[in-house]
């Protein structure tokens, strides 16, 4: 590189065939806050070609991207031909900061100058990963697949593993928290077979709610895309994993492993996730091997449980003990080994091993302090100094939490309180054993103070957030052994205990009854009520609906027992006036007090016919069967009139009806109240109707489900985006994927529902592939759901005042606007 005429280049790189043995790199730094520094050069001059040292001192930066170089006394060599390109050595950095340059002719107060660090990277950009390499260590992450070149110290673990594989369909690899087990199986085992001619997909437990939908995403990306996820899905769905497999690899020869990290999530999935889970994954196909994850304190409940237990049992398991002494020395020093700029302070190592000791769950701290400690390197080198400063490897990430809490909330009580609600709802306890795991908070739980706490809490790597750009936003603990090691939510935690004891054994109720189990009642549903009061906002949608359905059933089981009290009495002192007025007087006052019954439901019906159209049917029918009234079957009569065309009936809506959507052979509604609650019906074969409140986090509008009812849309008040869900259905349920959004994709301005007035301004493909839009101006828009882009139609296209897809995903139908329209 040529000097330019601002005197800057002036720079040669000479590049090595091979590695000069015995040779290393020097460390490199900046030199910023050591002006006055003692700095040594080594030249070689005509007159001295064994070498000669000059000593100076540094002095501040140039405007050519160069530093100042000043002798450091008389009796100093002079900076002269043969110094140049010479290493600048810092003795306070122990680094070199530059290249000799520059310098003024010889005397008594010549002036040197040197290329600074920076200045070198900015000229020759490829000399940065070498000059600053990337850290080997994750810190609180674990390896992924790509980090296999600096995973170390589980080499026989993983040919214990890989072995295992290849024996055995379904292998668990099961260990204490904190000791690698996710590591080994992305980092280790993956990078293995894939190397062996096998194929791999890798899931976390926590992130799937249908592993149906998330298997045909991966395989959409591993075909090349040759095939839609939609596609994909539907072959799952209808023919299985190994069928859908056969078309989607087609001539592939390797097997296919999945990997199923951190299974012990699935404790706190819905029957419905988990049965479709073990029915894709654990039936038994050919050429599909599956290799499981578990904590070992969690390998007793996933084993008792009714599905996920059958699944394991038939394989084998491989149990992962904590590293040895001289694991932890590889996990240490071999990755910095394959970096020559870069070293340990002597003694440092030795340190760190003794500090970590043989304690089981030490791998996440260790790999929190080396993390740390890259990032305070001092010129090349991992120092003492700055390992004592972070705490050393048992207290670095406790000092780092508690200094961010402090720095983040100290003072501020408002913000303080906010933050310990959002850390309680971080984790979650299993029943019976108390053991505490993290838990993923989607964005929709918390509001936007907590939201942006959370967002602090992030970038000080003390969470994780997920999703955005179309994806449901979440944030979770970066690792599980922040709860005991973060002082702020260990004693939050200890705080809390009780309410999340109560809440663990809430939610496993509430599976119970999921699967069939009984609403919560008596004593059992006043203790929830008492521990849990003042705390609804804590608790998630799906618990305060189970209370409230208990509640209501509660309530009417009192109103009912004082029913049968009242009716007890009143057979007393029926009997009792048998000897007073006789037995048909008796008779004649039971057949007025039936009478009376049947004309009060009879009168009641006026008021359900809109809001509930069934229950108003069971009432006339129930009027009726209490005494036939002429009231009674004058209501019977009109309910049988107005519903004998019916073929079924919609009942239970969470408010008046606003817009209903439904499917092309009518079997599945998607309909929302006047309040926003959304509500999805199915009709199965046999004449039965499911019934889905959803929960939504807002007020919905424009409901929209796809012609084969796989798929759902709405827009939420208040919001830009429009909100999609995949569907599936169960014997006993509706099950909802997760939620997925288009930014930008929500009408700005409507009246009813999807359609206004009739008039259909929101609408899928027929494949549910896009949905089109029809503003209020007239302006359509496509949207792709899989890539969640806007697919502008030609400017040439008029507006419309509705808008359809035709019998394709690329036709589009519609009505024109009018001028005169009073949109």
């Amino acid at each position: 590189m040529p000097v330019r005429a601002e005197r800057t280049g002036d720079l040669a790189v000479l590049r090595l065939r091979e590695p000069i043995p015995g040779a290393r790199p020097l460390p490199m730094a900046e030199a910023d806050g050591v002006r006055g520094g003692r700095a040594r050069v080594v030249g070689f001059p005509r007159d001295a070609p064994g070498g000669t040292w000059f000593e100076g001192r540094l002095g501040g930066p140039t405007g050519e991207g160069w530093i100042e170089l000043s002798r450091a006394d008389g009796q100093t060599a002079h900076v002269r031909p043969g110094f140049s390109g010479s290493p600048v050595w810092d003795d306070t950095l122990n680094a070199v900061v530059g290249l000799v340059v520059a310098a003024q002719p010889v005397g008594e107060a010549q002036q040197a100058y040197a290329l600074r660090t920076r200045t070198i990277v900015r000229e020759i950009p490829a000399l940065g990963p070498v000059i600053r390499p990337r850290s080997p260590f994750r810190g609180l992450k674990p390896y992924q697949e790509g980090d296999a070149e600096v995973f170390f110290g589980r080499e026989d673990d993983i040919t214990a593993v890989v072995a295992a594989l290849y024996a055995s369909r379904t292998v668990t690899v099961y260990g204490p928290s904190g000791c690698g087990k996710s590591s080994l199986a992305r980092a280790g085992v993956v990078p293995r077979i894939r190397a062996d001619g096998h194929e791999a997909l890798v899931f976390n437990a926590g992130d799937i709610s249908s592993i149906r939908f998330v298997l045909a995403t991966e395989l959409h990306e591993a075909c090349g895309r040759s095939y839609g996820v939609d596609k994909i899905e539907s072959w799952l769905r209808d023919h299985g994993l190994g069928d859908t497999l056969h078309r989607v690899r087609r001539d592939a020869t390797g097997d296919l492993v999945i990997v199923l990290d951190q299974a012990e999530a699935l404790l706190n999935r819905t029957p419905a996730e988990i049965d479709e889970l073990v029915d894709v994954l654990f039936t038994r196909l050919s050429g599909v091997r599956v290799l499981v994850t578990l904590r070992s304190d969690l390998v007793d409940a996933v084993l008792r449980h009714p599905k996920l237990g059958p699944a394991l049992l038939g394989g084998r398991t491989v149990p992962l003990a904590p590293m040895t002494a001289g694991q932890l020395e590889e996990v240490i020093t071999k990755p910095v080994e394959r970096l020559p700029a870069v070293s340990y302070e002597p003694g440092l190592v030795r340190r760190m091993l003794d500090d970590a000791g043989d304690e089981p769950g030490i791998l996440p701290l260790l790999g929190f302090v080396l993390e740390q400690l890259w990032e305070r390197q001092d010129g090349g080198h991992l120092r003492n100094a700055a390992y004592e400063e972070l705490g050393r490897v048992s207290g670095a990430l406790e000092q780092h939490a508690d200094e961010t809490w402090k720095r983040l909330f100290a003072g501020r009580q408002e913000r303080e309180r906010a933050a310990r609600r959002l850390l309680t709802r971080l984790v979650r306890m299993l029943p019976d054993g108390g053991i505490l795991l993290r838990r993923r908070l989607t964005r929709d739980e918390v509001d936007d103070q907590q939201w942006r706490i959370a967002t602090e809490l992030a970038e000080a790597r003390l969470l994780v957030l997920h999703g955005g750009e179309g994806e449901q936003e979440s944030a979770e603990l970066a690792h599980e052994a922040l709860i005991t090691a973060w002082p702020a939510l260990r004693d939050q935690v200890e705080k809390d205990r009780r309410f999340l004891a109560g809440q663990a054994e809430l939610e496993q109720d509430l599976r119970r009854h999921e699967r069939g189990g009984p609403l919560l009642t008596g004593a059992q549903l006043a203790a929830v009520e008492q521990w849990s009061a003042g705390r609804e906002g804590d608790l998630t949608e799906e618990q305060r609906r189970f209370i409230a359905m208990s509640q209501k059933r509660d309530r009417a089981d009192k109103r009912r027992g004082r029913l049968l009290r009242t009716a007890v009495a009143a057979a007393v002192a029926l009997i009792a006036g048998l000897a007073t007025f006789g037995v048909t007087q008796s008779q004649a006052t039971a057949e007025r007090e039936k009478e009376n019954t049947s004309r009060i439901l009879a009168s009641s019906i006026e008021g359900l016919l809109e809001s509930d159209p069934g229950l108003a049917a069971l009432a006339a029918v129930a009027a009726y069967r209490v005494a036939p009234t002429q009231e009674a079957v004058n209501a019977l009569l009109q309910r049988y009139e107005a519903l004998n065309d019916a073929a079924w009936m919609l009942s239970g809506f969470q408010g008046e009806i606003m817009n209903m959507a439904m499917s092309a052979d009518g079997s599945a509604l998607f309909g929302v109240s006047k309040g926003g609650r959304g509500t999805m019906f199915h009709r199965q074969a046999g004449g039965k109707v499911l019934r889905k409140h959803l929960g939504l986090p807002g007020n919905a509008t424009f409901p929209l489900i796809s012609g084969d009812a796989r798929r759902i849309a709405y827009t939420l008040d208040g919001s830009d985006s429009m909100y999609w869900h995949d569907v599936r259905y169960t014997e006993r349920d509706i099950v909802l994927g997760p939620a997925q959004r288009l930014p930008g994709a929500a009408l700005r301005k409507f009246t009813l529902g999807g359609r206004d007035g009739g008039h259909n301004v929101v609408s899928f493909s027929p494949g549910a592939r896009r949905i089109a839009t029809a503003a209020f101006g007239g302006q359509v828009r496509v949207w792709d759901l899989v890539t969640r882009r806007l697919q502008n139609p030609p400017k040439r296209l008029p507006k419309l005042r509705q808008v359809w897809f035709g019998p394709d995903e690329h036709t589009l139908v519609g009505t024109l606007l009018t001028d005169d329209e009073p949109w």
